[in-house]
């Protein structure tokens, strides 16, 4: 039997759980409301399975629980799964809590996780964004109401960073409302219940569920939709909210200057320009010293100093420093345009080339300044980079297809572990495995899977640290610094914290 622990070290999160660690939440009432500045409410409502994004997570992690749920630090750690371990290389046993109900009064049981977990191979759910996370699943054991075995087709070493993904819904409302209906009138185990969808309003509110295994310390949650980052700090400062998300760096000195206290969390991504060596397609950029040399064309120590105050840290890695998979030996690219002019060089390119890049901005803090001096210091080494601005949605659908125009040399793409904080979520896109793969690398691709599939602690955590070296080193990317997210606080608020990219909602106080 293989029994691990859940540990955090210097190195960031490492490895596995037996036991777990306990989430005791203790509710004091104090008739209070938390009213939370968003920048827009989901379209797919409380849909669980559609959409991963701090927009649509705004609700759902109100609403539900998975078996497991990152903490702070970016480590799964017990939700409605008390403990765990592994039985065999593909089996794992989850003991369920006890304490745990749904909203609508059915029952949370090995029944209610089997249903949810059923549903997600089904052919509807494994289409479904969080499908996903649940395709490596076998099958589902029921040893006794409150204890379960899952299988895998495969070793899964992050099987609990997957399952944080995955909410838990009520298996009869999920069943008989169907999933469209479902998401208007959710029923979760979480510490709030929906109350009004406020589509004449603006707001949605959100009614304590103080039946919830994790009760809140507030009685009600009133998420309120402010599309401009100032007009949110407008509303923290007079009072008509107690948090502003989805800030930017512009924002920082008037939420200051108000006494609100400013909160920089990490995203869970790396930002990045993908370099695209698609097969078939003549390209520069599929020599490996020309792909090194933008890199090493950037100073990313500028971009974070100048553009983002400080706040972020350059890097030369898929993972940022609190996502399992980093490793702390892999330096960044060093600022050295000589070096990068000398590479151009070696790969037999003498004159000045054209590129061009795809980006959309206005998604992290910083994006859109980053681009100008980016481009700038390409020209330097003999690179006329064109960032071509493009909205969210074309960009979206270019690279779920893979058809991209076909002067488009790269595009950006951050290394994004979300939702699980796990390496494992960035690097598909940048492998074979991707559906429209534009960078292809099959030892590489080999090696990730392998990386996946290997339970020993130690054994695995040599092998992250290998791939990390080798991506660096193959450049498919322009690596460029960790993203964050910024929120503001009222000094009314206590015990804020933020996981997943979103405030901890139960831990929460607000006094008034």
């Amino acid at each position: 039997m293989f029994m691990w622990l859940w540990i955090l070290t210097s190195r960031s999160v490492r490895w596995l759980c037996f036991g777990g660690l306990l989430c005791i939440c203790l509710s004091v009432a104090n008739a209070a409301e938390l009213r939370i500045g968003v920048k827009g409410f989901p379209v797919t409502l409380a849909h669980p399975y559609v959409a991963a994004n701090p927009i649509s997570d705004a609700v759902l992690r109100a609403v539900f629980d998975g078996l497991t749920r990152l903490d702070a630090n970016g480590v799964p750690v017990p939700a409605l799964a008390l403990s765990w371990q592994t039985l065999t290389s593909t089996s794992w046993r989850f003991k369920l809590r006890r304490d745990a109900v749904f909203s609508n009064g059915e029952p949370f049981n090995a029944a209610a996780v089997t249903a949810t977990l059923l549903w997600l191979q089904s052919p509807e759910g494994a289409r479904t964004s969080m499908g996903r996370h649940a395709r490596g699943i076998e099958r589902v054991e029921v040893e006794d109401p409150h204890s379960i075995i899952i299988h895998t087709a495969q070793p899964d070493a992050i099987l609990p960073y997957r399952l944080s993904a995955i909410a838990l819904v009520a298996p009869r409302a999920w069943r008989e409302l169907g999933p469209e209906a479902f998401a208007r009138t959710p029923a979760g185990t979480g510490a709030f219940t929906l109350d009004d969808w406020g589509s004449a309003s603006g707001r949605i509110t959100l009614k304590a569920n103080f039946d919830s295994w994790c009760a809140p310390k507030v009685d009600s949650l009133v998420l309120i939709n402010f599309p401009d980052a100032a007009a949110r700090v407008e509303a923290l400062l007079s009072g008509r909210i107690h948090i502003a998300s989805g800030l930017g760096l512009e924002n920082i000195e008037a939420a200051q200057a108000g006494g609100a206290f400013v909160s920089p969390a990490p995203a869970m991504s790396v930002a990045a320009i993908a370099l695209r060596q698609d097969s078939g397609r003549a390209s520069p950029l599929k020599d490996a010293r020309v792909r090194q040399a933008l890199n090493y064309a950037i100073d990313k120590t500028q971009l974070n100093t100048e553009i983002l105050r400080g706040l972020s840290a350059p890097s030369g890695q898929p993972a940022g420093r609190w996502t399992s998979g980093h490793n702390p030996n892999v330096r960044p690219y060093p600022y050295d345009p000589d070096q990068a002019k000398a590479l151009l060089f070696d790969a037999g390119i003498v004159t000045s080339f054209g590129l061009r890049f795809d980006v959309v901005t206005g998604r992290a803090p910083g994006d859109a300044a980053m681009m100008d001096i980016i481009a700038a210091q390409l020209k330097d080494v003999g690179i006329d980079a064109e960032m071509r601005e493009i909205p969210y949605g074309r960009w979206l659908q270019s690279f779920a297809s893979g058809i991209w125009p076909n002067d488009t040399d790269g595009f950006m793409l951050p290394f994004d572990s979300m939702p699980i904080n796990d390496v494992q979520s960035a690097l598909e896109p940048y492998s074979c495995a991707n559906p429209a793969p534009f960078f292809c690398d099959e030892g590489l691709t080999a090696e990730i899977v392998a990386v996946n599939e290997e339970m020993m602690f130690t054994k695995r955590l040599g092998l992250l640290d290998s791939l990390a070296q080798k991506i660096h080193d193959l450049a498919p990317a322009i690596f460029l610094t960790e993203q964050f997210d910024l929120f503001a606080v009222s000094r009314d608020v206590s015990g804020f914290a933020v996981a997943g990219r979103v405030p901890i909602y139960e831990s929460v106080s607000v006094d008034e």
